[in-house]
């Protein structure tokens, strides 16, 4: 049975069925961009995170992913969850501060006040830091989530990819456009419009936390094996990677690290 859910971000479909969710392309190459992620995860500190491939059908171009949720178990909204407990939008509370660090240290510290998840302030670090990363702009307290399941609280695996490198080729950044242009458009969230900034200042409050072994040379050819998608697209999205492995080499390991241990 089918459950269908019109994404947050326009008007994506995703339905739920027999424990796998499907989402539509729909601004761009959304599907592309989350089995990207996903492969660049598997290559890395992170054990835990949804692993999405990418099936087509007459009716277009899906993301495919399994359920992460147990039948017992909700998953929660920063957003909702705030609103929930405080009786306050967590978003509007942001713009009381005038400082990123003022807002990070807000927002994890009501949530692990809330749920006890000591490493929440962890996880939203490896967040930020991936979203920087894989150029994710449209990261908001409304895909940022915890899993309750009646009594407790957990960290959900890493969710919702599909705003990564620039996906949004409909509305934000058309193919025609000048990249270098594009790489100058500052639309991170939901901290600072800057990923530098909001990743700069969770690190030195809370430390570093992802750490990807693999290399933009092994990402692009993974992207080079991927169908469906026009040689325009997988051109343009492999410039991207090479761009943000440069930027972000420090995020760059070696197989012998450890994974992570938050979840």
């Amino acid at each position: 049975m089918a459950d269908t859910i019109i994404g947050a971000k326009g008007n994506q479909f995703k339905y739920c069925c027999d424990g796998y969710w499907f989402k539509k392309d729909y601004l761009g190459y959304e599907a592309l961009a989350e089995t990207i992620v996903s492969f660049i995860l598997s290559k890395s500190n992170v054990s835990s995170f949804c692993r999405y491939s990418i099936v087509s059908d007459d009716t277009g171009i899906y993301s495919k992913s399994e359920n992460f949720l147990r039948s017992n178990s909700t998953l929660i909204t920063l957003q909702k969850l705030v609103r929930l407990h405080e009786g306050i939008e967590l978003h509007e509370k942001m713009l009381e501060f005038d400082e990123v660090e003022d807002k990070i240290k807000y927002t994890s510290d009501i949530i692990v006040g809330i749920t006890g998840l000591k490493e929440f302030s962890k996880y939203l670090t490896l967040i930020l830091e991936l979203d920087a990363l894989t150029l994710d702009d449209d990261r908001h307290f409304n895909n940022i989530a915890v899993i309750f399941d009646g009594t407790d609280y957990y960290l959900p695996p890493l969710f919702d990819f599909g705003a990564s490198f620039l996906s949004d080729t409909m509305i934000d950044y058309p193919l025609s456009s000048d990249l270098d242009k594009l790489l100058e458009i500052k639309n991170a969230k939901p901290f600072s419009s800057d990923f530098n900034e909001q990743v700069d200042v969770a690190e030195s409050l809370y430390g570093t936390q992802l750490k990807v072994h693999t290399t933009a040379n092994e990402v692009c050819s993974y992207v080079d094996s991927i169908g469906n998608y026009s040689q325009e697209i997988k051109t343009h999205v492999k410039t991207l990677i090479r761009y943000a492995f440069r930027k972000y080499r420090y995020l760059l390991g070696s197989n012998g690290m450890k994974n992570l241990t938050l979840f």
